[in-house]
């Protein structure tokens, strides 16, 4: 049968005391097959290990409380504060975050946070692969959301940030720019557009039915203001075509036009080179107009 020893140590004074708990159930010390120093202690803030050192096999941490489960603090300045080295790793996952909840409430299964304004140099996530994979793999029905939008490459400035992605339709008027107005049929009366960063493609097909004492040039509602801009860089021309329009028109062409402003007009151009815009006089109260085109807004 094997022994058990306590040798008291020559060096120190204090007496090593065991103490039987306080509890009517027998406890079992199980020391290992093995030599080496089985260290106590009794404050809970320097336990396991005691001074650094390698911890081998699976530690499973369970939260019992409303607070952290684990809780690193970094003091080091220049080292990583967590580090999983996954070498070894074949098709496993050096990190796994993993929800099964059903609850509605709004939460978080990752969150980086730097809450210093002004650490400006500092980058919330870096990802370095230098490998032909893929760098970032997302799933999800919602897809990814960004406040401020993308930037490419080294480009910092804000300007430059793709910030908007949207596709839907419209329900374009048809008014005249001095009074009056145009009545739309039903199932002929939407447009489509695509908005990417500040560049909007519209495309359509509307059918007029009926006026309202319609006076002056043609115009037609856009689905995003278009911008403004100095020495005619915000002139768009666009296809556009008049369909069933009761009248003979002395144009080479027609074009949608817009130069800022919530509208585009339909502008042509007359066979000795001058241009003018179509009017009331040019149409009557059953046309169609088809257009398809891009602009940049405001």
């Amino acid at each position: 049968m094997a022994k058990i020893k306590l040798q008291g140590n020559a060096n120190g004074s204090g007496v090593f005391t065991l103490t039987s708990p306080n509890s009517n159930t027998d406890r079992t010390i199980t020391l290992p097959d093995g030599t080496g120093t089985l260290a106590f202690t009794t404050g809970d803030d320097d336990k396991l290990p005691l001074a650094g050192g390698t911890m081998t096999g699976e530690l499973t941490v369970s939260q019992s409380a409303n607070s952290e489960a684990i809780d690193v603090a970094t003091d080091g300045t220049t080292v990583n504060g967590l580090r999983v080295n996954a070498s070894e790793l074949t098709t496993g996952k050096a990190g796994y975050f993993y929800s099964n909840a059903s609850g509605s409430q709004t939460r978080q299964l990752v969150r980086i946070t730097n809450d210093h304004a002004s650490a400006t140099g500092t980058t919330g996530l870096y990802i370095d692969n230098d490998s032909t994979g893929l760098v970032a793999d997302f799933h999800g029905a919602a897809g990814i959301r960004s406040a401020n939008g993308i930037k490419f490459g080294t480009d910092t400035a804000a300007a430059n940030a793709l910030d908007d992605y949207e596709e839907g339709t419209w329900s374009p008027t048809i008014t005249c720019e001095t009074s009056g107005s145009y009545t739309l049929q039903g199932g002929a009366d939407l447009a489509a557009y695509t908005k990417i960063g500040r560049v909007v493609t519209v495309q359509g097909g509307l059918s007029v039915n009926g006026e309202s004492s319609p006076n002056g040039n043609l115009r037609i509602t856009l689905p995003f203001t278009a911008f403004t801009g100095a020495d005619d860089t915000d002139y768009c021309m666009g296809n556009l075509a008049l369909g069933n329009h009761g009248s003979t028109l002395d144009v080479a062409g027609l074009n949608a036009f817009t130069y800022g402003g919530t509208y585009f007009f339909i502008w042509g151009v007359n066979p000795d080179g001058t241009t003018r815009y179509i009017n009331n006089n040019d149409v009557d109260t059953n046309f169609q107009v088809y257009f398809n085109f891009s602009y940049i807004a405001a």
